[in-house]
C-alpha cells in the first residue's frame, strides 16, 4: 500500500513542481576575488623627488634618484610605501642633511618595505665625504 501511495505522488506531481528550480547555470560565474585596487588601491611614484601629503599605499616603478636634497618626504600619517624592489640614490656630494625618505615628526603607522638605499657617504673625523645621502630614513 505504502509503494502503491508512494508512486502516485510521483505520477500525480512531476518533477517541474518540486521547488528545486533550473538544474542548468544561468551563465558563467562571476568572478571571486577582488583586485587589488579594489582592496587597497596604490598610487605609483616614478621619479623624485615626491612629497607624500595624503594617506594611503605608495609604490615605486623604477629606480629614483635626485641631484640634491630629501628623495622621499612623507608629511601625513597612515602610509605604506612600497619600494618594490627598486632602489633610492642621490647624486649630491655629500649629501649630509639629506634623507632617501625623510618622515616629518607627529606622523604615525608608517610602512616602508622591500627595497634599497644607495648611498657612499662616510662620516671620518667630523667630516661627511663620498655621494649620496647622510640618511637613509630619517625622522625629524
Amino acid at each position: 500500500m505504502k509503494s502503491l501511495l508512494r508512486l502516485l505522488v510521483f505520477v500525480a506531481f512531476p518533477a517541474s513542481v518540486y521547488p528545486q528550480g533550473a538544474l542548468v547555470p544561468g551563465g558563467p560565474p562571476g568572478p571571486l576575488y577582488k583586485t587589488l585596487n579594489q582592496i587597497e588601491p596604490r598610487t605609483p611614484i616614478s621619479a623624485a623627488p615626491f612629497t607624500v601629503n595624503v594617506p594611503g599605499s605608495y609604490y615605486l616603478t623604477a629606480n629614483v634618484s635626485v641631484a640634491t636634497g630629501n628623495a622621499i618626504t612623507i608629511n601625513t600619517s597612515n602610509v605604506s610605501f612600497d619600494l618594490n624592489g627598486f632602489t633610492i640614490t642621490s647624486t649630491q656630494s655629500p649629501a649630509t642633511n639629506a634623507a632617501a625618505i625623510f618622515i616629518n615628526s607627529g606622523f604615525s603607522n608608517i610602512t616602508i618595505m622591500n627595497g634599497n638605499v644607495n648611498s657612499g657617504v662616510g662620516f671620518s673625523g667630523g667630516t661627511y665625504s663620498g655621494t649620496g645621502f647622510g640618511y637613509g630614513i630619517f625622522r625629524s
